[in-house]
């Protein structure tokens, strides 16, 4: 045995190795095939997109102040969904714990959610929307739950219109008033406050006057 080199032992040896290799390459890619397949049978996650209310996006993780009081609300998924779970995982409350009741309809191939309260929401008002886990997508995809606070903006007084006597103070220059039988007719966008309203009217002139709220206030 003396003749024989080590270099041509360890051919040899590999020699021989050779069928066990090939036996262990075939069961590796075997076994690569099997975790692909798994992973590509293994549903993934619905991913929320945004929330819109009006011209707003409401920021998913912090704070949103001075939102829009419309009555739609805009909720966009990068997946489309099994929308048969949507209306039971999809909530809506005024805090503390008073449920906004809303209509509840998609589009854009079942990716978008749209709540249709069934008013405009309040001015001033604490609100969140709870998407609970049992969301799914129209694979299979599952989603991790979600609750999103906002708080709405201050509404906005508008006088909407005028009259001088019956006659449209914004359509042409009033002359000749009678200020004897003088009546005065001012419409607000928004009910005033019963209790607070009359010391901000004044009308100049040296005539009696009665400043009254209408019953619808």
């Amino acid at each position: 045995m003396e003749f024989l080199n080590p270099p041509f032992f360890n051919f040899i040896n590999m020699k021989s190795a050779v069928p066990y290799l090939w036996l262990v390459f075939i069961m590796g890619a075997l076994l690569l095939a099997t975790c692909k397949k798994q992973e590509e049978n293994t549903p993934g996650k619905v991913q929320l997109a945004a929330i819109k209310i009006g011209d707003e996006s409401l920021d998913l993780q912090g704070n949103n102040d001075g939102i829009p009081v419309d009555s739609m609300i805009y909720i966009e998924f990068n997946d489309q969904l099994d929308i048969s779970t949507a209306a039971g995982a999809i909530q809506l409350f005024k805090d503390p714990d008073s449920v906004v009741a809303f209509d509840l309809s998609s589009q854009d191939n079942n990716t978008t959610i749209i709540l249709n309260t069934e008013s405009l929401l309040s001015y001033q008002s604490a609100y969140r929307i709870i998407i609970t886990g049992e969301l799914a997508g129209a694979g299979g995809e599952t989603f991790p739950g979600i609750t999103v606070n906002f708080f709405t903006e201050n509404g906005k007084l508008l006088i909407e219109n005028i009259t001088i006597n019956g006659i449209d103070f914004g359509t042409a220059p009033q002359r000749d008033i009678d200020y004897e039988n003088l009546d005065i007719e001012i419409w607000f966008s928004h009910q005033l406050d019963p209790e607070d309203y009359k010391p901000y009217f004044f009308v100049s002139g040296n005539f009696q006057k009665n400043i009254l709220l209408s019953a619808d206030n």
